[in-house]
Order: structure tokens, then sequence, then C-alpha cells
């Protein structure tokens, strides 16, 4: 079964992979041969999923404050909030909170808990809570 979880998984790593092929190509970097000469480098390894939090975080908070959904949320018709939460000022906060309060909760455990259960924990945590989409 698809999940809009699934969905945006598999355009953020489109996005994680892009972003590191335009860092290679821009700095033209070897980094077969960078993580080689430095395996115990732990800045190098930690920039890794660095950059993977800072695209989700980036897509999840952009695609929901810019459209009200991302879009694997969009194929699903489900939106974050409602119409009335979406045209206030906070709502970016809102947004951003909830990303937030996923990943540090490790992105899996909550909306596992959430899917298992059928009741939306982060939004119960954030104040933000997804909704089916009115067409």
């Amino acid at each position: 079964m698809m999940s809009p979880f699934l969905i945006d998984a598999m355009l953020v790593l489109a996005l994680i992979l892009s972003a590191l092929m335009a860092l290679l190509l821009v700095t033209k970097i070897d980094l077969l041969m960078m993580m080689v000469q430095n395996s115990s480098d732990v800045e190098l390894w930690l920039t890794f999923p660095a950059i993977g939090l800072g695209m989700v975080f980036t897509y999840m908070s952009l695609s929901r404050i810019l459209l009200g959904s991302s879009l694997g949320e969009m194929i699903f018709d489900v939106q974050l909030g409602t119409e009335e939460q979406q045209s206030r000022l906070s709502y970016s906060f809102l947004v951003m909170g909830r990303t937030f309060l996923s990943i540090v909760t490790g992105m899996v455990p909550l909306p596992l808990m959430s899917l298992a259960l059928r009741k939306d924990y982060l939004g119960l945590l954030s104040g933000l809570r997804l909704f089916p989409r009115k067409k």
C-alpha cells in the first residue's frame, strides 16, 4: 500500500541526491576519495544526515506552507490544517513546528503510532492536524 509518507520520502530522496550532486559539481570534490582519506572525520560523516534533514525540513515546510499539503498528501487528498488555520499568519510557524517535531522524534515512531492507532499524534502535539481535502 502506498502512502503519502512513501511518496514524500521518494521526493525528498531525489532532492537530497540533487543537492549532493550540485554540491559536488560546484566544489569539484571527489567524494569517494574524500571519504576514503577521511574515514574517521566525524564532521564529514555528519554532513550527509545534516543535508538530508535540511532537505526534509525544507520540502515538508515549504510545500505545506505554500500548497497546504505536501505532494504525497495532495495525491491522497489530505491537507494540513483547516482553511481557517491556513489563512492565519501563525500557520507557517505551526507547520515548521510540526515538521521540527516530526524530525526530532525520528520521523517514524509518531507517524507509525498514528497510523496504527488511527489518531494524528503529531497534530495533537503541534496544534495542526491532517484533514481530508475538500474538493
